[in-house]
């Protein structure tokens, strides 16, 4: 990868890491302003609109990401418009559902209702704002999305903030004041795209509509199984083995992801780069970037790890007290089972740069069906130890699949499209 290159992606993670931050400073000045109540109303909320958000980013950002450099310059202009109209069509839909949800909370008088309502429009804007990010992710702008975030956060957080030292913070107005910075800032870029003067080709659009659909399916049914294979052992270790055990595991699944916002951030900058690369200079291009950027992953990940296998007791009892120091054994098997699943992170993003999104599905069900019936014996007999063992045996499978594919394809050098 080029010099450019390199500098886009540490754009990218800048980016994740600024949007992580204003999340979570957003959650700490809610938490430290309202109530425990309804700072978790405010949670339940939010839950919901990233949910809609969740169905948004199968069925638009990543097909986005993928079919977009497979478009001449002429074929762009009415795929932009077709995937912006379903695009509104989707978060429509999504604010439609939470704002049904809300009604009839209100209709049975449910305290929910004070939340979901206001959430409605809030999901739309959300929704709004992703796409406008998505949009230049795809086209390789990642500056865009930065200055786009960093303007929401100086206006969400200087409200929220203003609004915390006034005593007049709410879970409520928390969601509307995330609404309003996103209106603000995206309305007039949205509408751009939008183009509403402009007439649609329902053809293309039809093309669009059941490209992304054929597309986002199998990352739906990939997102089912990694929560049931990887992210549910907390619910499995509740009932199997006590909310003692599944508060050990927890807590060291959320040192052993500290990584993760990162690994999700690169996506918005490696799968466009790679579906760039199969479209202007054919498959082998893109599989030496493959390479060479797991090369780099697998470098920064074994440096978490050493760190972790040192020091894993000291982490846990500085975070959560000297009652978690003698759970590291746990954190040590989640910290290797996640650097060996991200060691495969760009293999995957190639699997849908070369338009193959099946194939990680496979990868995870053959994960599922080998590693999950091992990691609930496990968690019955050895607890959260037990589930540690799980999680590590499903990511082994994962990545032995998913590298055993990528090298035993053939190369192919013929472009996808020429986009001239």
């Amino acid at each position: 990868m080029t010099r450019p290159g390199w500098i886009k992606a540490f754009i990218v993670i800048c980016d994740q890491a600024f949007r992580s931050g204003t999340t979570l400073l957003t959650g700490v000045i809610v938490a430290r302003t309202c109530t425990i109540s309804d700072h978790g109303l405010f949670v339940v909320g939010f839950t919901a609109i990233l949910l809609a958000s969740s169905l948004q980013e199968t069925v638009i950002a990543t097909p986005l990401y993928v079919l977009l450099h497979g478009k001449s310059n002429d074929q762009r202009p009415s795929y932009q418009r077709s995937v912006t109209l379903i695009q509104t069509l989707i978060a429509l839909s999504g604010a439609l559902v939470i704002f049904i949800i809300g009604l009839l909370g209100y209709f049975g008088q449910s305290q929910t209702a004070s939340l979901f309502l206001p959430a409605a429009p809030v999901t739309f804007v959300i929704m709004m704002r992703d796409y406008i990010r998505q949009h230049a992710f795809a086209a390789l702008r990642p500056s865009r999305a930065l200055l786009i975030d960093g303007m929401i956060a100086f206006i969400q957080l200087g409200l929220l903030t203003i609004l915390a030292y006034r005593s007049m913070l709410s879970g409520s107005r928390a969601l509307l004041i995330m609404g309003l910075a996103a209106t603000v800032v995206c309305i007039i870029p949205y509408l751009i795209m939008l183009r509403p003067g402009r007439s649609m080709d329902w053809n293309v659009f039809k093309i669009t509509f059941r490209e992304h659909f054929e597309f986002g399916q199998w990352r739906i049914l990939s997102y089912i199984v990694i929560w049931i294979g990887l992210q549910s052992y907390p619910f499995y270790l509740i009932r199997l083995a006590g909310q003692e055990e599944a508060s050990y595991y927890g807590a060291s699944l959320r040192i052993a992801l500290i990584f993760s916002p990162i690994m999700a951030g690169l996506v918005n900058f490696v799968l466009p780069l790679l579906s760039q690369r199969i479209s202007t200079r054919g498959a082998s291009a893109c599989r030496r970037i493959v390479v060479r950027l797991s090369l780099a992953v697998i470098a920064l990940l074994s440096l978490v790890v050493l760190f972790v296998l040192l020091f894993g007791s000291s982490i846990l009892g500085w975070l959560y007290g000297s009652q978690y120091a003698h759970t590291d054994n746990i954190l040590r098997l989640l910290v290797i089972a996640a650097a060996i699943h991200n060691s495969a992170f760009c293999i995957g993003l190639g699997f849908l740069a070369e338009r193959r999104p099946w194939l990680d599905f496979q990868g995870y069900g053959l994960a599922l069906v080998a590693s999950l019936p091992v990691g609930l014996y496990c968690s019955i007999h050895y607890g959260a130890q037990g589930a540690a063992w799980g999680y590590l045996l499903c990511t082994v499978t994962v990545t032995i699949y998913r590298w055993w594919i990528f090298l035993r394809q053939p190369l192919s050098v013929k472009p996808a499209v020429n986009p001239s």
